[in-house]
């Protein structure tokens, strides 16, 4: 019986330890355009935080290009600091701010 419980006991510890490491990163992106409550959405989600960032940098510069090209005046942060996550957009029709955060799965901005 001493040795069932042990077993038990091992086992509901494998599974808590198993859950607590399978956690992943999601990158979200939050969008305001004139004044309105931000909208988020999921981008993707990553095993590994560095992932998560990696493809935050990647999205950046893809959003940047678009954005100017667009005729946008944009302020972004720089590449040292891009986890610093928000880029403000200005054109004639309106301010845009875009959002990106890489959170653990556990998370959901929109709550």
């Amino acid at each position: 019986m001493k040795k069932l419980i042990l077993f038990l006991l091992a086992m509901v510890i494998l599974v808590f330890v198993s859950q607590a490491n399978a956690q992943s990163w999601v990158l979200w992106e939050g969008t305001i355009e004139l004044g309105l409550p931000i909208e988020w959405k999921i981008i993707a989600a990553y095993p590994k935080y560095e992932q998560c960032i990696e493809r935050h940098k990647k999205d950046f510069e893809i959003i940047k290009k678009n954005f100017e090209n667009m005729g946008f005046n944009t302020h972004f942060p720089s590449p040292e600091t891009i986890i610093i996550e928000k880029v403000h957009l200005k054109n004639p029709s309106g301010d845009i701010t875009v959002t990106h955060k890489c959170l653990p799965d556990t998370i959901d901005p929109r709550k």
